[in-house]
């Protein structure tokens, strides 16, 4: 769109170039047709520049009245210009006068694609703004999502290792106490803290059979009973 704004504006440049090497024929410029010749041709490379913009189906169709209306103006500067070799400066003036409408007309056409290109771009920077709002809200969303969802995900993982750990704690002081009944449940994790009860549900398990040993061989040598075999098979 700024290509299309940029080589309109270039086209009504050069179409008033050319009206004004008319108006220095009139007043006698010797080089005045090359100042035309010069100006078509500038027309002619901001046009092409102007058509390969990717134009709209209006705006095609206004660049080729546009075309249309500078051939014709083109026609009637060859026509102005051999009136004015050959001395006929009513004939002269009278192109010059058609010229000065066609040029009044292709300016008005080559700024309505210019006004088209300029609508087209602020319609664009919006769509841009808004795409870039929504974005910024949903990357505030997204990250307001992940920070509850850290929390959430921290407080379940804080409470699958508070609650063993709390009563291996307390097991664990109950077991300094002389009592081993303390129930611990099941650690689904192999982890540090699933190893450690396993390990203390084992020691607990070893300590009651050692405690049950010593109270019945306690047991017969009250009785006198002095001969029996000891179950040694625990770790240490």
């Amino acid at each position: 769109d700024g290509e299309k704004m940029d080589a309109s504006a270039e086209s009504i440049v050069a179409i008033q170039q050319q009206q004004a090497a008319i108006l220095n024929a009139q007043l006698g410029a010797e080089d005045a047709r090359e100042e035309f010749t010069a100006a078509d041709e500038s027309f002619n490379e901001h046009a092409q520049q102007l058509e390969e913009t990717g134009l709209s189906a209006e705006q095609q169709a206004q660049f080729e009245t546009l075309r249309s209306r500078h051939e014709e103006y083109n026609a009637l500067g060859e026509a102005f210009f051999e009136a004015k070799a050959a001395g006929d400066d009513a004939l002269a003036q009278q192109r010059a006068d058609e010229m000065a409408t066609l040029s009044s007309e292709m300016e008005g056409i080559a700024h309505s694609i210019e006004s088209s290109a300029q609508t087209d771009l602020e319609n664009q920077v919006v769509a841009a703004d808004s795409t870039t709002e929504t974005a910024r809200l949903g990357l505030i969303g997204l990250t307001a999502l992940a920070f509850v969802a850290a929390i959430a995900i921290g407080l379940f993982v804080a409470g699958r290792i508070t609650k063993p750990v709390t009563q291996l704690s307390e097991a664990a002081v109950a077991a300094a106490n002389g009592d081993l009944s303390s129930d611990l449940d099941d650690h689904v994790e192999n982890d540090e803290v699933g190893r450690m009860i396993a390990a203390f549900k084992e020691l607990q398990t070893d300590l009651r059979a050692i405690f049950a040993e010593l109270e019945t061989v306690g047991r017969d040598l009250e009785r006198g009973e002095l001969e029996r075999d000891l179950e040694t098979d625990y770790p240490g």
